[in-house]
């Protein structure tokens, strides 16, 4: 089967349907990765990325709803992926491609419900993988101003490596099989593994005035869970700092790094009598 090929996939289809009569279960896994600065990515590899990572699915979902809306039975279920949620630099055709599959889920979910069709996305975070391989990496251009792109790939090839174990994904697509109305939407793993350090550091490095050692570290976690209020015991303790006085300052000189760049659409605000929490727009 290939997902990029429309003949392909109803050749495929077609020979399940004679076989087996009926398709129940239509899993979308297949995809590809891509980074670099948007500029530099040539056109062509950008077509190819949204034509396995968008169009195979969409032509997939189309060739098995038929059989589906007959038998008033189905479930298609979305790999989707964390960065389709969280902008982050140098992965703006991967995220771009992971967002529009997983809102392209939810309305889908709206259409085919009442067929009693079930069409659910699940978002992973790093998984251990060989899609590092088989990613497209915009070359480094020497003399290129994107003087950040070369140390983020690294980066991103360090956290497949470091990636949860795929047996995490398999396990939660059986238990969603099991269930008689699934969610929509669905994420793997811990808050850190879903988004990841190095999508944190790589949205500190654009600060114009870098933080500190601690108010790298409250940055971190707090990115780690906006809308979340810290009160100002857990700050310290994230930060390692002791005195009230001296966490409201440092919290003060971290608001202001933060919003001085328009690069970063995040404010920090301070409830009164409760804590700190971030939101990122």
């Amino acid at each position: 089967l290939d997902v990029t090929n429309k003949s392909s996939i109803q050749r495929c289809i077609s020979e399940i349907l004679k076989k087996e009569s009926k398709i129940d279960i239509l899993i979308n896994n297949a995809g590809v990765g891509i980074t670099g600065p948007l500029e530099e990515i040539p056109t062509s590899e950008i077509d190819k990325h949204f034509q396995t990572n968008v169009i195979g699915p969409i032509l997939l979902a189309k060739e098995v709803l038929p059989s589906m809306r007959f038998n008033k039975n189905g479930v298609i279920i979305n790999i989707t992926s964390v960065a389709g949620q969280i902008a982050t630099p140098f992965r703006s055709i991967y995220s771009g491609g992971k967002a529009a599959l997983e809102i392209i889920s939810e309305t889908l979910a709206m259409e085919v419900r009442s067929f009693g069709i079930d069409v659910v996305s699940i978002a992973p975070g790093d998984v251990k993988t060989n899609i590092s391989k088989r990613r497209f990496h915009s070359p480094v251009i020497e003399k290129s101003d994107y003087k950040l792109y070369a140390e983020s790939l690294k980066k991103m090839n360090l956290g497949v490596n470091k990636g949860s174990d795929p047996e995490k994904i398999a396990k939660l697509v059986s238990s969603i099989l099991l269930i008689r109305r699934p969610r929509i939407r669905y994420k793997v793993g811990s808050f850190i593994e879903k988004n990841g350090v190095i999508l944190k550091e790589d949205l500190i490095s654009l600060m114009g005035t870098k933080p500190n050692s601690s108010e790298r570290k409250v940055l971190i976690e707090m990115l780690s869970n906006p809308g979340k209020t810290y009160s100002r015991e857990e700050i310290g303790k994230i930060s390692g700092i002791s005195q009230e006085r001296s966490i409201d300052v440092m919290i003060t000189r971290l608001r202001q790094k933060i919003e001085i760049n328009p690069k970063n659409p995040k404010y920090l605000q301070t409830i009164r009598g409760s804590g700190y929490v971030l939101w990122i727009e």
